[in-house]
């Protein structure tokens, strides 16, 4: 498994240097594989258009592979009654996908969508089963639409809390969310760290998912914050690459660590070690 980034940058403050900044230095760090957050809707929607070229160029001469992050920052619920907001929402996937496609990028990972933004308005079963079913019409049509590309869906589910705002209340309705699609280029992106803030082990979810793995994050968690270096937190780091590994996983395992250099560095650090020892 190849070790990446996935990069963090300010959202209310992004420009061609930040991103080129950050991008080389994850590559003098030694990473060989970047994700890029593509949060343009926080941003001008045509600046990434205008720097892939010069994004691509780094990171091909360097041999450092890609993938893209879609955005996340939606309200699932109202896509229900306006069908422009379901198009919006419907174009920024598809310009993700046209990014991972600019980069080179097999994967794109997007989030399961919130339901709603308030937490405390409560939705009916029949509602929230609506919103789901307009989240898979989004899936299959940017399956369609991305081809070859892949679209790892994030493994975003709680077992430590009920919310009438999530998508998934339980990693049996992720899984089963997904097995229902079944389509070649809609998958997994397992992330270790936000799984273990939810309340959800994800050893045990690797144990359960039959859909393909196409993508995966990993940070610590405390069981409340994520994004922990490894090691300062409750994840079975060993055992969870074991079982990608029995899984037959081969791609990429990138750190969400968005804290000080030295932490980073001692992360990798960890994570390369504990690779060599599974």
């Amino acid at each position: 498994m190849k070790v990446g980034k996935v990069l963090y940058f300010p959202y209310s403050d992004m420009s061609d240097s930040i991103l080129m900044d950050t991008v080389a230095n994850a590559i003098k760090l030694g990473f060989r594989h970047i994700e890029v957050p593509d949060f343009r809707p926080a941003w001008e929607r045509n600046w990434f258009k205008e720097v892939s070229g010069s994004l691509k160029q780094i990171l091909e001469s360097n041999q450092v592979s890609t993938a893209v992050h879609a955005p996340h920052f939606y309200e699932l619920f109202s896509t229900i009654f306006n069908i422009d907001i379901f198009n919006v929402v419907l174009k920024q996937f598809k310009d993700s996908i046209d990014l991972a496609k600019a980069l080179n990028a097999t994967v794109v990972t997007m989030h399961p969508l919130d339901l709603m933004a308030s937490p405390t308005f409560k939705l009916s079963q029949y509602d929230k089963d609506k919103a789901r079913n307009k989240m898979e019409a989004l899936l299959r049509k940017c399956s369609e639409y991305a081809k070859e590309v892949k679209i790892g869906l994030e493994s975003f589910c709680w077992s430590n809390r009920t919310s009438h705002h999530v998508m998934f209340e339980s990693d049996t309705e992720y899984m089963s969310f997904l097995q229902k699609i079944a389509l070649e280029n809609i998958g997994a992106t397992i992330d270790a760290g936000h799984l273990l803030q939810h309340g959800v082990d994800p050893c045990s979810l690797l144990e359960g998912l039959k859909a393909p793995i196409f993508n995966v994050h990993i940070h610590d968690s405390d069981g409340s914050q994520a994004h922990l270096p490894l090691g300062e937190g409750k994840l079975d780091l060993k055992d969870f690459l074991r079982r990608l590994k029995q899984r037959g996983y081969d791609g990429c395992i990138s750190l969400e660590v968005n804290q000080s250099k030295e932490k980073l560095q001692q992360s990798k650090k960890i994570l390369e070690d504990t690779l060599k020892l599974t």
